[in-house]
């Protein structure tokens, strides 16, 4: 019996005997550009079995799909554009805080001209405010977002749930990673931040390793990249500058209300009712664990900024949550993030 793509036997009876041939069935496989990152759509590689259709989409994601032969099945396949990462959670994300395409200098004025884009090269997009970042996300496209907290708390909440972010190798077990965030005043990392980082993307960037700088080695607490389930990587969702979600506010208490506070621990009893649930860490993690904290809404109607920014010690961490901006405020330590479902 032959295995080159048909099956070949022979068939004997009494009298004579006869050849016998049938194409072999074949399933569709993923090729080697499936799951991973393009700077254009990807055209070769794109199919280990089967007949691969035309790429379609925009890179958030591209699609196709593997055709099986002789009756074998199909199989879709996916990647994204250059920046983008599919989190496994339902939504695809910005791997790096948003950028001015075209500008490395993040720190412009506003100038609604501007085109978000996720890139590591450059300084993070800020001076913005909630509402440009609404709208320069939703500028994007169809389905593109500014990040939203049950997006940003889904994504914490799973990255804590990786061995691989957690300094012992454990889950729970040490710290998880802050990101470029080292302080004096608010931790004892022996030097302070005045800029965000100068670049990002690279094997000399995953650290903080001293006051505006960064290298490829250095304490497990300064590593600016968090890893995912499925093989990604997402860089500063800690640290570095803190970033726009699409919610506002409404101080008070009891569900869909939020405490309105200083700086507290997410062990807070205050926190019980609503806030933990739906923007805290779960299992239970507060800064000892670089998990980060929580101040409250001042006033009804603040914008939801995540993260922490480049001088904030133990205040910074994937769950850090801050509420007391408006949606009009922008500042040089703010900027924001784009998702699509």
């Amino acid at each position: 019996m032959s295995d080159d793509g048909y099956w070949t036997w022979t068939c004997s009876g009494t009298s004579s005997s006869v050849s016998c041939s049938a194409n072999k069935i074949e399933d569709g496989i993923c090729g080697d550009s499936a799951d991973i990152e393009h700077s254009s759509i990807p055209a070769t590689d794109l199919c280990t079995s089967g007949t691969a259709s035309i790429v379609s989409g925009d890179g958030v994601p591209y699609t196709w799909t593997c055709d099986g032969v002789n009756g074998g099945s199909s199989v879709s396949c996916e990647a994204t554009k250059a920046g983008w990462v599919n989190t496994g959670l339902g939504f695809y994300i910005m791997k790096y805080e948003a950028k001015i395409q075209g500008n490395n200098t993040g720190s412009q004025t506003y100038n609604s001209a501007f085109v978000p884009e996720s890139r590591p090269e450059g300084t993070p997009w800020v001076n913005i405010n909630q509402t440009q970042a609404l709208t320069e996300c939703s500028s994007l496209g169809s389905g593109y977002h500014l990040i939203t907290n049950t997006e940003w708390t889904s994504l914490a909440r799973h990255i804590t749930n990786q061995a691989s972010n957690w300094s012992n190798g454990v889950v729970g077990s040490g710290v998880l990673s802050r990101g470029y965030s080292a302080s004096i005043n608010n931790a004892s990392d022996g030097f302070t931040n005045t800029l965000p980082a100068p670049t990002s993307g690279g094997i000399n960037d995953l650290f903080n390793t001293s006051a505006n700088t960064v290298g490829s080695s250095g304490s497990f607490s300064l590593k600016r990249i968090h890893n995912l389930g499925n093989g990604n990587t997402i860089w500063d969702l800690a640290g570095n500058v803190y970033e726009w979600n699409s919610e506002t506010c409404t101080q008070g208490s009891g569900t869909g209300n939020w405490y309105n506070s200083s700086w507290v621990e997410w062990s807070d009893t205050n926190l019980d009712d609503y806030e933990r649930p739906t923007a805290g860490p779960s299992p239970l993690y507060v800064s000892t664990h670089n998990g980060g904290r929580y101040q409250g809404c001042t006033v009804t109607g603040n914008g939801l900024r995540r993260g922490g920014d480049w001088t904030d010690g133990l205040y910074s961490g994937i769950f850090s949550l801050r509420m007391i901006n408006t949606p009009s405020n922008s500042s040089s330590y703010t900027g924001f993030r784009c998702t699509k479902s």
